[in-house]
């Protein structure tokens, strides 16, 4: 899996857009899961060099690979992820203070 990010003007800040903090479509742990799949490579050189793994984020949050994958939906029916590619190839597009209103 390859996570592209949408840039910002400021990459060393943690923090969660304001817009996302406030969606109520989307759970708390799905707001969790975004804030690691957006930082999951600072401090790693090029961000698309390496990105967890489904089961990698299951175990970091202590739960099974279907509730990462229930929260990916929501981020993504909401418009805060973008996902594409097959099983073995899959591309994730993390948006920051873009929300997609096409529903």
């Amino acid at each position: 899996m390859k996570i592209i990010k949408i840039p910002r003007s400021n990459e060393i800040r943690n923090e969660i857009p304001a817009a996302l903090t406030n969606d109520r479509n989307v759970s708390a742990e799905a707001k969790l899961l975004w804030i690691k799949l957006y930082n999951s490579n600072r401090g790693r050189g090029k961000y698309n060099e390496w990105t967890p793994t489904t089961q990698s984020l299951a175990t970091q949050f202590g739960v099974k690979k279907l509730s990462v994958k229930r929260w990916m939906k929501e981020l993504k029916d909401s418009g805060w992820i973008e996902i594409s590619g097959s099983r073995n190839s899959t591309t994730i597009i993390i948006n920051y203070g873009i929300k997609n209103d096409t529903k």
